[in-house]
């Protein structure tokens, strides 16, 4: 079975079990908060961890995010090649994941003279569906909450079906929506819908705590496909997607099976010890996960503000399995190494009427600089 999985749709909802305005339809929600509150909802921020237990063909997907809008409550969908366990997962997995592969803090000193600030003349894919029962065309499998998020996990042998049940509960179900997830009701693929709702409802940000979806799979991957109206969203934002993916090797990513180039680069690769994999794994309590010494860590980056979200990233080991490490941060000290070849240099350069403020300010400050040292003395 060839994996692929689709991007995580931002779909308003008007959630009837929600504690919010009763609405007619999700239609008139979704143009209500429109001309409303000019609504838009756009992720600002990112960031995933993708587990990949090769021998056992399971993927252990954690995902949180931030969002910008307006909207004071709306919904997403998550498709997978078979039904997810959804489970709540600790920020400090992050936390510890950003530690381990920040960059390193670099101080650098530099030599500024300043006579020689002044200018000198001259200067200058998806699955094939498995065998479909006699089951409903709308199958609701499980509900639940995990963090601030509600879900519903749904097995859907029909788009129209789906879309009627879509658009009873209030959610956003228009055809470019639907059209969206045709391809995965018809590889007879699960749907979770996750919904979420604003606590401070002035407020423009909202952030998902995080979740974890393991399932069954052949080829590691990441959401990344979206439907056009979505891509059009990221156009002129700042969009950190960041992923951590976790596998007995380096990995690459590239879009679909034809291996197209994905904007995202490998900013740091390396090997966890022990510790880490310990550090890594305990937290997320998943029964019979263990990573041996050795496991690889490669964190991807991806800036790109509109992306090619045309279909999903599949990871696979990578051409070079050398150790990266992002570039240093360098901090730079400015130290004075004013000399009296320096305020020759400046004579000689720019010419006695040019350089004389200069040479007088660099004189007085060589007398106060021994006064000051008289002054210790005494």
């Amino acid at each position: 079975m060839r994996a692929s999985f689709g991007v995580i749709v931002l779909l308003c909802f008007s959630a009837a079990f929600l504690s919010v305005p009763e609405v007619d339809a999700c239609a008139s929600v979704w143009e209500k908060l429109m001309a409303k509150n000019k609504a838009q909802v756009a992720i600002a921020t990112e960031t995933a961890l993708i587990i990949w237990d090769e021998k056992a063909k399971k993927q252990h997907f954690i995902r949180r995010a931030s969002f910008a809008t307006q909207v004071p409550y709306f919904g997403f969908m998550v498709p997978t090649p078979n039904k997810p366990e959804v489970k709540p997962a600790p920020d400090e997995v992050f936390t510890s994941l950003e530690e381990w592969t920040k960059p390193e803090v670099k101080t650098e000193k530099i030599r500024i003279h300043l006579e020689l600030r002044m200018p000198c003349p001259g200067g200058g894919g998806r699955d094939k569906g498995r065998n479909r029962g006699s089951a409903p065309p709308v199958e609701e499998l499980e509900e639940g909450r995990v963090g601030n998020l509600d879900f519903r996990v749904l097995k859907a042998s029909d788009t129209n079906a789906l879309q009627r049940w879509l658009d009873e509960r209030g959610y956003d179900a228009r055809p470019a929506v639907m059209k969206w997830l045709e391809p995965y009701v018809k590889a007879d693929w699960i749907i979770t819908a996750f919904q979420i709702v604003k606590k401070d409802q002035q407020s423009a940000h909202l952030a998902t705590e995080a979740v974890r979806m393991s399932f069954d799979t052949d080829r590691p991957f990441f959401p990344y496909s979206e439907p056009p109206e979505q891509i059009k969203l990221g156009r002129g934002r700042d969009r950190l997607l960041r992923i951590f993916a976790v596998a007995s090797q380096r990995m690459q990513g590239a879009l679909d099976e034809k291996d197209t180039t994905w904007p995202g680069k490998a900013e740091w690769a390396g090997k966890l010890d022990d510790g880490k994999c310990e550090a890594l794994t305990k937290p997320l309590n998943v029964p019979d996960l263990t990573l041996p010494d050795g496991t690889w860590l490669t964190v991807f980056d991806d800036r790109s503000m509109q992306r090619p979200g045309t279909t999903d990233v599949f990871f696979t080991r990578s051409t070079t399995q050398e150790e990266q490490r992002r570039q240093p941060i360098i901090h730079y000290e400015a130290v004075d190494h004013t000399t009296e070849e320096t305020v020759i240099g400046v004579l000689l350069c720019c010419g006695l009427p040019v350089a004389l403020p200069v040479l007088l300010l660099w004189l007085g400050r060589r007398r106060s600089r021994g006064n000051a040292g008289k002054a210790d003395q005494l």
